[in-house]
């Protein structure tokens, strides 16, 4: 004879209420750990690269009459300048950071009737973060033009829709479009995007020595092995901050359904997972690939905005 399902005592649904607020905690402090790490081992490149190229332009200056470098403290002076001035441009002026990230990203400003459509969008995230009293961080639409069905965010308040993503769901599909533009807002009021672009622009140096190297001195038999072992020890550090960066990918993505949850409720974000489930596929991999796999699956994000 099976015994009767019994409700949960208040006893146990705090404790289970306990139990989510420090796997909470604990995903938080391992992002920021990650973060800090990346932003860390990046820093290191770019500082390693200048420590290199620094010596070498006051040689250079010397050669030509120029006067060189005066002290150790100006030529440290000038390895800070080189390996963090793009960083720090990219946030001290925000708007050119960002029309380079448009670039990059291949983001345009919408058309007319794209723009139509994305105010409709942009009215119902308003409208349900009101009435859940949410705050919502500025956002910059944009759009990128591919057949790809999918949405991201970069910068500081870059949303981007593709435009198969708009031609897919049209006017039909307001809410739907609305669910993914809250999670990629989510992004943004969490952060993840600006911890992107600083390890994007912390690495801008790095990359154009690497083109620089790539062709000149790798071009020269014997010579351009040094190069090569340079290449490496350039690269190597922000590879790895990459990695890191990789590595709580898939942590951002519950806090970001997370953000999309308070904005549009359970059920909203949990009808977007499950249409989006449909099209998960994953052909399996290395042990790295599962590790930085960037999504977690559709179907264990929707249980987790539903029963958290």
């Amino acid at each position: 004879m099976g015994s009767c399902p019994t409700e949960k005592t208040p006893a146990k649904k705090q404790n289970n209420t306990g139990e989510k607020k420090m796997k909470s905690i604990a995903r938080l402090l391992f992002i920021e750990l990650l973060r800090m790490l990346s932003i860390a081992v990046s820093a290191l490149s770019s500082v390693a690269m200048a420590f290199v190229l620094v010596p070498i332009t006051h040689y250079a200056a010397m050669l030509v009459g120029l006067e060189g470098i005066k002290s150790d403290a100006e030529s440290y002076v000038w390895v800070a300048v080189v390996a963090f001035s793009p960083v720090w441009l990219a946030f001290v002026l925000p708007y050119w950071a960002e029309r380079f990230l448009d670039v990059e990203n291949g983001g345009r400003a919408p058309s007319t009737r794209e723009t139509e459509l994305i105010d409709r969008v942009h009215a119902h995230l308003v409208k349900a973060a009101e009435k859940r009293e949410v705050k919502l961080p500025k956002v910059v639409y944009r759009v990128i033009d591919t057949g790809q069905i999918n949405a991201c965010a970069y910068g500081r308040n870059r949303v981007a829709f593709t435009r198969g993503l708009l031609h897919r769901h049209g006017t039909d599909g307001i809410e739907h479009l609305a669910a993914i533009a809250a999670h990629e807002m989510g992004h943004l009021r969490n952060w993840d995007t600006r911890f992107m672009m600083a390890n994007r622009f912390l690495g801008l140096p790095v990359n154009l020595a690497i083109s620089i190297l790539n062709n000149t001195v790798n071009r020269i038999p014997f010579i351009g092995l040094f190069g090569f072992l340079l290449l490496i020890a350039f690269r190597l550090p922000a590879d790895i901050g990459q990695f890191l960066l990789r590595l709580s990918s898939q942590s951002t993505e519950y806090q970001a359904d997370a953000f999309a949850r308070k904005v549009l409720g359970s059920e909203g974000m949990a009808a977007a997972l499950d249409e989006l489930g449909h099209s998960d596929e994953w052909h399996g991999g290395s042990v790295t690939d599962t590790v930085t796999r960037s999504h977690p699956s559709s179907e264990l994000r929707r249980d987790r905005v539903l029963h958290g």
